[in-house]
């Protein structure tokens, strides 16, 4: 059998299957047998394929040049964007130039021009004073120098701006320093104002005088807040006259205790001024709590009528006096005085000549341990000395 045909496609395939013929399907035959034929292919004359099939060719498309286009025709652009900094640092560059080994695409930066690039990266509209890691990854983009990083972490850390309106994320250097622990009642006292308060018999304001041996407390309302000279007298009228004259006197940075009357007045009773830092309420912290703890208990004595505050005040004194407090292990009135307030009638209750020293003791252990344990908690995060300009 001689079949003609116009690809080759047939003969590749006779001649890789070694000419043993082809397989087709009997159609004569009723058990589906194939008989085997083998076929003999042959390409026509040029004469005879005249009109070759276009399905049985190789199709390959045309040739042709590519050429890259552009979104812009080129006689739109004028010139590439170039910022002036990178014109002044080329320039620069036939004064000092480069070394010649540096990161490709980069320009090498003279050291006449540094503090120019500098300032750009970090200061300029466009860069907004980010921080070192920002500004480092802008200059990159462009520039480089040796020892760059280390440039820009000294320009950032000497920017003045930056300094001025951004607020620190870190811990305050400085380790902190507790306060003495007293060694007997009504040495060491701490005051404070509780402020805001709804009028009450024409009183404001309550002046919280704490001793920070004993945690007993003293209650004061004022019609509003007073002066130095005002805070010295009532001092000397509700404490001083029953307890004495302390050898301390921790207080906030208030006008009251900012003033030189009152640094006059501790100098003259032989009191020392202590003042809380800046910012930070728990250098006082007894007393801030003591506010707390007096605030609760006013809110619940006065819940029906709030403007009675002032007639049910020294109910909450007697209340934080008299209760027991955990760091103490006992109440204040106890720790103060040597034996429990006289609450219920008990006369199997005996005092000792040893209990009031036996009292002192307990509580400056107690005192002690408090201290230092709030001391280790308070310094852990914080470093000693400053690790470089903020």
């Amino acid at each position: 059998m001689t079949l003609e045909t116009g690809s080759c496609w047939p003969l590749r395939w006779h001649w890789r299957s070694g000419g043993t013929g082809l397989r087709v399907p009997n159609t004569h035959s009723s058990s589906g047998r194939t008989i085997k034929i083998s076929p003999t292919f042959e390409m026509p004359r040029g004469s005879k394929n005249l009109k070759p099939d276009a399905l049985s060719r190789q199709f390959e498309p045309p040739e042709r040049e590519l050429c890259p286009e552009t979104i812009l025709p080129a006689a739109r652009v004028i010139a590439p964007i170039q910022w002036d900094i990178e014109t002044a640092v080329r320039r620069a560059q036939q004064q000092q130039p480069g070394p010649g080994n540096g990161p490709v695409g980069r320009l090498f930066v003279p050291n006449c021009m540094r503090s120019e690039v500098l300032q750009w990266a970090h200061a300029s509209l466009p860069s907004g004073h980010p921080g070192t890691t920002r500004t480092c990854k802008l200059v990159q983009r462009k520039f480089w120098w040796p020892k760059l990083q280390r440039d820009v972490r000294a320009f950032v850390s000497a920017c003045p701006v930056c300094a001025q309106c951004k607020e620190s994320r870190t811990q305050p250097h400085g380790l902190q320093h507790p306060l003495p622990i007293p060694r007997r009642p009504w040495s060491h006292i701490s005051l404070d104002f509780v402020t805001g308060l709804p009028p009450s018999q024409g009183n404001t304001v309550i002046l919280v005088v704490v001793d920070r041996f004993s945690k007993t407390c003293h209650l004061l309302p004022m019609p509003k807040l007073p002066t130095a000279n005002q805070t010295a007298e009532l001092l000397m009228k509700h404490v001083f006259r029953i307890h004495g004259f302390p050898q301390d006197m921790v207080s906030d940075r208030g006008p009251q205790f900012t003033s030189r009357f009152w640094k006059a007045f501790g100098r003259l009773i032989g009191s020392s001024i202590s003042m809380s830092s800046g910012f930070h309420p728990q250098s006082n912290g007894q007393t801030e709590r003591v506010n707390q703890d007096i605030e609760k208990t006013l809110r619940c004595l006065v819940a029906d009528n709030q403007s009675t505050w002032s007639s049910r005040l020294i109910w909450a004194e007697f209340a934080h006096n008299t209760l027991y407090h955990s760091s103490l292990g006992m109440s204040p009135f106890e720790c103060l005085y040597g034996f429990p307030p006289l609450c219920f009638q008990d006369r199997s209750q005996r005092l000792t000549p040893q209990l009031p020293h036996s009292l002192s003791v307990v509580v400056e252990e107690s005192r002690t341990l408090i201290s230092s344990r709030t001391k280790s908690v308070a310094l852990y995060p914080r470093s000693s000395l400053a690790s470089g300009i903020p």
